[in-house]
C-alpha cells in the first residue's frame, strides 16, 4: 500500500467514524469527504461528469446521476414541457473496498 492509499485509508477511517454520531459530527463529515475527493482530484462542480475509482482496500468512489427539477410547478402547469425542464448532476458517494 502507498503512503497516498495509507493516506486516503486514515481520511475514510475518519469519515466513517463521524458517521456514526452524524448529528454533531455533520460538518465534519463534509469536510472529510471533500478532503478525500479533492485528494483524489475531483472536481467541486457537480454537473461535471466524473468516473467512478476504486483503490483496492482502501476506498471506492461510486459516480451516479442525480436528476432535479421543480416537479411540482412543471407537472402540473406545463405537462407537455415537462421532459424538457429536467436536469441531470451527479453524485459522489464513498463506500467500502
Amino acid at each position: 500500500m502507498t503512503e497516498g492509499d495509507q493516506y486516503l485509508k486514515e481520511l475514510k477511517a475518519k469519515r466513517d467514524r463521524a458517521s456514526e454520531a452524524r448529528l454533531a459530527w455533520e460538518k465534519e463529515e463534509k469536510r472529510l469527504t471533500a478532503a478525500i475527493l479533492m485528494t483524489m482530484g475531483y472536481s467541486t462542480d457537480s454537473k461535471e461528469r466524473a468516473e467512478t475509482k476504486h483503490i483496492p482496500n482502501v476506498l471506492s468512489v461510486v459516480v451516479t446521476q442525480k436528476v432535479g427539477i421543480d416537479q411540482t410547478y412543471f407537472k402540473e402547469t406545463y405537462p407537455v414541457i415537462y421532459a424538457e425542464c429536467q436536469r441531470t448532476s451527479y453524485v459522489k458517494k464513498i463506500t467500502n473496498a
